[in-house]
């Protein structure tokens, strides 16, 4: 049988979003396995696609939300604005699975400040409601400024120090009218991010909790959205060679945020073998911090990032029990210290 690759792009009104490196490995994944086994993709279903569409008896479709936008510009639809608020989906009757893949382009819209220490920090966080946290992290709408270019995405706040609008697929398309009134020619500032992850789950009931956390007023207009959301369940991950972890571990330590993202949500994906990976990195640097081969403090810069987001790794494995996060807390103690106060 001869199976035909569907590339996973986002798809929107008037375009396309970009594909992620994590949609591109799950579906040349999925590929190889169809040729060697008909039966290999039997476990992956789409169990959700909110596609925006209104059910008959005008329930929610499992949103606690039911607000929705076009926006003016190029005509996306998501759900929004929302403002500075909770925002859950909740899925019931899910089959049986032990990973879920979740993807989504979210809209970011007006005045976002990201990490600024003056006008932010601009936070949005997404998390399994009981379980692992996906991300907390600032965005940046104000990258025209020299003194307010700075954002987290698409590390976790207030590690990552990136760019405004690092990770958009699109800039300043959407048209929003900065005023209420439509005769206002100035439109806010907003940036597209496509959202492609994957982590452990098995039961049959996911809720999402989305945030925006911000201190903004109303007039300000700073909003955001969710678009073409979509759910999968897996019996298993993507297979990942054991080969390949030396070479995702250097990329964690990239100075290009989008490639050590990329390796992060790959490290996910090997499950229990990244948290081994990780945990004998950092016994080798624990050897080399305690010999005196390394001064003080012993890890910084792009490494301590590195170690950053390999804690990051083991928490979004739900990996519990004594783990290379514990030896992190000694060699990166600020790191620990910032969550404890979250």
């Amino acid at each position: 049988m001869k199976h035909h690759l569907v590339l996973p792009f986002a798809p929107i009104s008037g375009g396309w979003r970009r594909i992620s490196a994590l949609a591109l490995f799950l579906a040349l994944s999925s590929l190889q396995a169809a040729e060697t086994d008909n039966s290999a993709t039997d476990g992956v279903q789409v169990v959700y696609h909110d596609q925006l569409a209104p059910s008959a008896n005008g329930a929610l479709n499992g949103w606690s939300e039911n607000a929705t936008t076009t926006a003016p510009g190029d005509g996306s639809r998501y759900r929004g604005p929302f403002q500075a608020q909770p925002v859950a989906l909740s899925l019931n009757g899910l089959p049986v699975h032990s990973w879920v893949r979740v993807r989504f382009n979210l809209f970011i819209v007006g005045s976002w400040d990201g990490s600024s220490r003056v006008w932010g920090p601009d936070l949005w966080s997404l998390q399994v409601r009981g379980a692992q946290r996906l991300f907390f992290t600032t965005f940046g709408n104000m990258g025209d400024y020299v003194n307010n270019n700075a954002q987290s995405f698409p590390d976790e706040y207030p590690w990552g120090k990136h760019r405004a609008w690092t990770g958009a697929a699109d800039k300043n398309v959407l048209g929003s009218p900065r005023m209420s009134s439509p005769s206002t020619r100035r439109e806010l500032n907003d940036g597209v991010y496509p959202i492609d992850i994957l982590f452990p789950h098995a039961t049959a009931s996911l809720v999402l909790d989305f945030t925006g956390i911000y201190d903004d007023p109303p007039s300000e207009r700073q909003s955001w959205g969710i678009g073409d959301l979509e759910v999968t369940t897996m019996t298993a991950p993507p297979v990942v060679d054991s080969s390949e972890l030396p070479g995702l571990w250097e990329d964690l330590a990239s100075d290009n945020a989008i490639q050590a993202d990329d390796a992060l949500w790959k490290m996910v994906a090997t499950g229990n073998r990244a948290n081994d990976f990780i945990t004998a990195r950092v016994a080798e640097i624990q050897a080399q911090v305690k010999s005196g081969a390394r001064g003080t403090p012993p890890v910084t810069g792009l490494e301590a990032l590195r170690l950053h987001r390999a804690h990051r790794i083991i928490r979004l494995l739900g990996i519990e029990g004594p783990n290379a996060s514990f030896a992190i807390d000694h060699l990166v103690p600020e790191y620990f210290q910032d969550l404890n106060e979250r």
